[in-house]
């Protein structure tokens, strides 16, 4: 079976792969290494022979054996490529000089710095789209240089976010496409991909860097303890008491922003609908990344995975790291986009000619480079931007309050313009109600009742170890101490009551019987083992006197329980799964009692649902325990609003006549919360709906 290496360089690290072509795709081995800050820059190569045995140690440190294939795929720099579609009859002998016309017309090098490629698919009416791709020279050849230095050869230069379609096996359906986003350390990749290929990408200068380093800021963290808090809470709400999230969420939202920006545009361009989103990269590993990205591009979102299988001995790896290297990996050959065709020569001959080419049609689309500004006055939908706060300034039950603006542009996205009113009330509308942070109620002309629901609860699980043993313990319980004298008995500890069927216990404290009275006091077995587990019974006090025994003496209503008890070794795992489990139970329990008690016409926000710890008992992890159990006292709040006020504000935010705004119908109401914080009980959220005449 042939094989077949990817390697995927990046500004952090060089990920290789080797895969076996035969049936199955298959991972023969995969290598990683981190290579030095500086050596890379946002696909930059500073030193080749450098890089050249950075690959090298990357091959040689590949599990679970070295590799030793000496033809790759290489990945192009997204960040440094450029792209644009043309539209075309030309012929095939016609092409190289039409993908030529094209470069020269979009993009903003001259011909001879670039090194250029192209590929077609079918287009309209005899027509063909022409996809031509270009990377600077000085970024590709010493990007080929390194290559070499490494003992290689290129068979392809390839771009990243194709490589990902074939790691994941993504084949969108006629008429769909599919959203990726590649996060990678310093910079994210996104890319549309329908069934005739990669139609769009965007390069947004957010990664795992950033995220980390924005921790460590505003929690006042190292960058070690920053990482480690990121790769522990993530984008989950309820973990750190929503700390880490509310820092993490105001990073990632300009990834989702650029998305939905690229989502509208080649939706309306192609004609075809944007329907499910794929994460990759370190950062995809992320907790809550893919509800939260899902729930603000509003699509099915899962994190990918590898359509190879990985090879034996290589258990501890993460599969998502080496997604591009393995994609590259998996280029089928017959594919003609590879930077290595020398079409520039071509457009020299051209000059000498006094042939050389025209701007471009047109009908040639404006090229895209990842984080290059968008075009002013180009055409999506509108937003609209709508203040959601709740804010309770120390008290639980505040006010939330809704102010209605206008923006021509809103965090960097593409003002729209909207269809004539006349055309308004056929069409079908997403309303966005967008969060601004703010420490007060700002003045609004209305506010909207609402409250922040807080309740304290305490609930306790026991933890079902899986390794478990029996052993012998002392049994114990509680007994009363009768005096029927006319003098106080002091009794000291360890003060033997022997039982009517001959079981030994002792006083676990000092302990005095009054006069004609009687007191309750704690005992257990004098020797471990089952024989201590006895019911109710009658004791007498040996070390009295025995005319006193039966004056004073002890009785117990209850069983002496304890002699023999399941010891179990409770690892970390056992207690955070429990922990989990018991948010679970104290959220939903909350949620109940609340959803009985809302006066009507409130709504609960089942996405605005904060819970933290106040107080636990936890078993230590990784030591054998008796009998474990995981008991939290926990504080859980919730937003609830008022329905009918809710739907009042998106009619509003239609910005329609009256008249018109009255016959939409809202639904498929979503939630994100922007920002939460703990100690002020400020709330803030961003509120989609969809608006369809009824």
């Amino acid at each position: 079976m042939a094989r077949r290496l990817g390697v995927d360089i990046s500004d952090a690290s060089v990920e290789v792969a080797e895969v076996s072509d035969g049936g199955k795709p298959s991972a023969v081995a995969l290598g990683r290494v981190e290579i030095p800050s500086g050596l890379v820059v946002r696909g930059r190569v500073a030193d080749a022979d450098k890089l050249g045995k950075e690959i090298g140690r990357a091959m040689a440190l590949a599990k679970p054996s070295r590799i030793a294939e000496k033809e790759a795929v290489v990945n192009v720099p997204e960040s440094q490529l450029f792209s644009v579609w043309v539209s075309t009859a030309v012929k095939d002998e016609g092409l190289p000089m039409e993908a030529l016309r094209a470069a020269q017309s979009a993009f903003p090098f001259a011909i001879e710095d670039l090194v250029i490629d192209f590929t077609t698919i079918r287009g309209a009416k005899g027509t063909r789209d022409l996809f031509v791709a270009a990377v600077p020279k000085d970024i590709l050849t010493p990007l080929g240089k390194a290559i070499q230095a490494a003992g290689l050869a290129v068979s392809a230069f390839d771009i990243e976010s194709r490589a990902l379609v074939r790691a994941f096996g993504v084949v969108p359906k006629p008429g769909e496409a599919t959203i990726f986003l590649d996060i990678g350390t310093r910079t994210t990749i996104v890319s549309i991909h329908d069934s005739e290929g990669l139609r769009a990408t965007v390069n947004v200068a957010v990664g795992g860097e950033t995220l980390t380093e924005a921790l460590a800021i505003k929690l006042k963290l190292d960058q070690n303890k920053a990482e480690a808090k990121k790769r522990a809470a993530g984008l989950d709400p309820t973990s750190e008491g929503g700390k880490v999230f509310l820092v993490l969420q105001s990073e990632i939202q300009p990834v989702a922003r650029e998305a939905l920006a690229l989502i509208e545009s080649e939706e309306k361009r192609l004609g075809i609908k944007v329907g499910s989103a794929v994460l990759s990269g370190g950062t995809a590993l992320l907790p809550g990344i893919a509800e939260y990205l899902g729930a603000a591009l509003d699509r099915p979102t899962v994190v990918g995975k590898l359509v190879a299988s990985l090879p034996s001995g290589t258990a501890g790896l993460q599969p998502l790291i080496y997604a591009n290297a393995v994609g590259l990996a998996l280029r089928p050959k017959s594919e003609s986009l590879s930077f290595l065709r020398k079409i520039g020569k071509m457009e020299a001959a051209a000059r000498a000619e006094g042939t050389a080419p025209e701007p471009a049609p047109a009908a040639t689309r404006p090229a895209k480079r990842p984080g290059q500004p968008k075009e002013a006055g180009a055409k999506q939908k509108i937003i609209m931007a709508v203040i959601v706060v709740v804010w309770i300034a120390g008290l639980v039950g505040g006010t939330i309050w809704y102010m209605k603006t206008r923006t021509g542009e809103l965090s960097g996205r593409r003002q729209v313009t909207r269809p004539p009113p006349a055309e308004v009330s056929s069409q079908i509308l997403t309303v966005q109600f967008d969060a601004v942070a703010d420490t007060k109620p700002p003045v609004a002309d209305g506010a909207i009742s609402g409250t922040l629901l807080e309740t304290v609860r305490t609930a306790e699980k026991p933890i079902e170890p899986a390794d478990k043993r029996t052993e012998e313990a002392r049994a114990a319980g509680t007994v009363t101490l009768k005096n029927t004298t006319g003098n106080a008995q002091s009794l000291v500890v360890n003060t033997r009551l022997l039982s009517a069927g001959g079981v030994l216990f002792r006083l676990k404290k000092p302990a005095t019987a009054p006069a004609g009275g009687e007191v309750t006091a704690e005992v257990y077995a004098d020797a471990p083992g089952a024989g201590g587990n006895i019911g109710p019974s009658r004791f007498t006090i040996p070390g009295l006197s025995v005319s006193l025994q039966d004056k004073i003496y002890a009785e117990s209503a209850g069983d002496m329980t304890g002699g023999v008890r399941e010891v179990g070794f409770v690892a970390e795992a056992d207690v955070q799964r429990i922990l989990n489990a018991l948010r679970e139970d104290i959220v939903r329990s909350a949620m109940e009692v609340w959803a009985l008690e809302l006066p009507a016409g409130q709504i609960l926000v089942p996405e605005a649902v904060f819970y933290s710890i106040a107080s636990s008992e936890l078993p230590q992890g990784g030591a054998e325990v008796a009998s474990p159990k995981v008991k939290a006292t926990s504080k859980v709040r919730a937003v609830s609003l008022d329905a009918a006020a809710l739907e009042a504000v998106g009619r509003s935010a239609l910005e329609l006549p009256a008249e018109q705004a009255s016959v939409y119908v809202f639904s498929d109401w979503k939630f994100i919360v922007t920002q939460y914080e703990e100690d002020t009980g400020l709330v803030m959220l961003t509120v989609t709906a969809r608006a369809e005449p009824g």
